[in-house]
């Protein structure tokens, strides 16, 4: 088995760089030596599981009009590209169905596609790597968010972002909740879609997903000027340049007043974005 992948080792894929949930099965072995990689039972066990890398990296150069630290989340399926103001925080779930005998060398084609695709290295900021069945996926959101500044902190989800794996945002989002301040959730519709309340009464997915969220904002192809049959990257530029006045608005002083302004103020993002109605926000619809 390779044990060196473009710097990674075992030993700090097991037990240092990242917390991960399949430590408790190295039953007490060096994870370095050869001995262990022979006997460890995640090598010996070919089974398939569901996990997911967390990997995030902090925000910098606050400007002086900032109040609020902002965080993005996301799955690593997103049409929120890498262009998001300086001082965003960036959490880039990588979830996949993983060989154990082959962790090692999928974790670190993992780290490499973040990095490839998101333009950030996690190995520099910080990564969790979470192995269902192993451990709780609660532990690796507080671990990344451990080091996150104490002051007023908001998450901005991307719930139209999916993954490759049954996990989901309800399985992430409680302890989302629990590590911020204010959860708001932000979705995107291809086309023009059905009406909002549809969308949501229809997916069980979303309902669940914004029962954590404080406030949900969501927006078309129609609402950023695109024709209904609008590639991915025509919508690019129009989408992103709105998450980045979007978070500027949410981040700005005044916060407290931010997500009320933003609901009563229709033209404040020139008819590109809507706030659901409460009902909706909450899940209840």
């Amino acid at each position: 088995m390779e044990i060196i992948l473009k710097g990674l080792s075992r030993r700090s894929l097991i037990g240092g760089v990242g917390i991960c949930s399949v430590l408790p099965l190295i039953c007490g072995r060096d994870a370095g030596t050869s001995d262990a990689i022979q006997h460890s039972p995640i090598i010996l066990d070919d089974e398939l599981r569901h996990g997911c890398l967390f990997a995030t990296t902090s925000g910098q150069c606050f400007p002086d009009d900032q109040a609020v630290s902002v965080d993005l989340w996301s799955f690593r399926v997103s049409e929120i590209g890498s262009s998001l103001p300086a001082s965003v925080g960036r959490t880039v779930i990588w979830d996949d169905v993983f060989s154990l005998r082959t962790l090692t060398r999928s974790v670190g084609a993992a780290l490499s596609a973040v990095t490839e695709w998101y333009e950030f290295d996690p190995c520099v900021g910080q990564f969790s790597f979470h192995l269902d069945g192993h451990g709780h996926i609660g532990l690796h959101v507080r671990a990344i968010n451990s080091q996150r500044d104490a002051s007023a902190s908001l998450a901005l989800i991307d719930i139209s972002s999916c993954g490759l794996s049954r996990i989901d945002w309800p399985d992430i989002l409680p302890h989302i909740r629990d590590s911020y301040d204010v959860v708001v959730g932000f979705a995107h519709w291809s086309g023009c879609g059905p009406a909002l309340c549809e969308t949501v009464a229809g997916n069980p997915r979303i309902r669940k997903a914004l029962a954590y969220c404080d406030q949900f904002f969501w927006t078309d192809d129609k609402m950023l000027g695109l024709d209904g049959e609008a590639c991915c990257n025509a919508r690019s530029l129009p989408l992103n340049s709105l998450i980045q006045d979007l978070v500027r608005a949410l981040s700005a002083k005044g916060f407290s007043l931010g997500l009320e302004k933003i609901a009563r103020d229709g033209s404040l993002f020139e008819g590109r974005l809507r706030i659901a109605p409460q009902a909706i926000a909450l899940g209840t619809s």
